[in-house]
């Protein structure tokens, strides 16, 4: 059995809000680094892809946080893949303090994008081998289909730019994630402290588009709809708790 890949991150100060702790949209970028770092050691990184005219693309990613870290700390985040089916591969990530305390939690899906037709690709053979070699999931992906929201009560306009986009040209995925969370209500924001994301992907964002952040919220439950041309690309339900400090 392989053990997962590790690397340790600092929370800089930069990376932190105005409660000095680390947040979800970092810890996030934390996941999309270290999901990169394994993918190239295991010869499956953005580049290999890019040389053969492919590339990866999130699809889903699902995160329980239990905890989120004050400034000039350090994480440790684990990562292994967990297989894969037909369009989807797997990957799950730990994340600790260096005492211990357990972070989050969380279980993403990738898919293989042609970068020529932005279609996807059956995901290779090799790829969902790499389930058997490495330990079992941590987490699974909530039953409940995240579907986005039913009747907005704020919306949130958006003209993406070019400081918004990843390697593959199109709107980095923790950009979603910041959108989400700037159109959560001030005071509820600032009251509460976030549990779990769930994050669907369904269409690409690209430079200069405008886009409309929806949002719409149910008791400790709030649903987001981002959407391109009245149609989403991107749907976000995310928990939260009453602060605890």
């Amino acid at each position: 059995m392989r053990e997962p890949y590790t690397f340790t991150y600092p929370v800089f100060t930069f990376l932190t809000d105005h409660r000095d702790r680390l947040t979800p949209a970092n810890l996030a970028n934390f996941l999309q680094d270290i999901a990169g770092r394994h993918a190239m050691t295991l010869g499956w990184a953005v580049e290999d892809l890019h040389n053969a005219g492919t590339t990866w693309v999130l699809s889903r990613i699902y995160v329980e946080v239990h905890y989120l870290p004050m400034h000039m700390k350090n994480v440790i985040v684990k990562t292994w893949p967990t297989g894969g089916e037909r369009l989807f591969a797997y990957r799950d990530f730990e994340v600790h303090t260096e005492d211990g305390q357990l972070v989050a939690k969380g279980r993403s899906a990738w898919v293989v994008m042609n970068l020529e037709t932005r279609r996807p690709l059956f995901v290779p053979d090799e790829v969902k081998q790499m389930a058997g070699l490495y330990p079992e999931p941590v987490i699974q992906f909530p039953e409940n289909k995240v579907n986005g929201v039913t009747e907005a009560e704020a919306s949130l306009p958006i003209k993406v730019r070019m400081s918004d986009l990843d390697r593959n040209i199109h709107v980095n995925n923790v950009r979603f994630i910041e959108w989400a969370m700037e159109s959560v209500p001030t005071d509820f924001y600032n009251s509460h402290e976030l549990t779990s994301f769930d994050v669907v992907f369904r269409s690409e964002v690209l430079q200069d588009d405008d886009i409309v952040v929806e949002m719409q919220q149910n008791d400790l439950t709030t649903h987001h709809t981002i959407k391109k041309n009245g149609k989403p690309a991107c749907m976000l339900d995310i928990n939260w708790r009453e602060t605890e400090f």
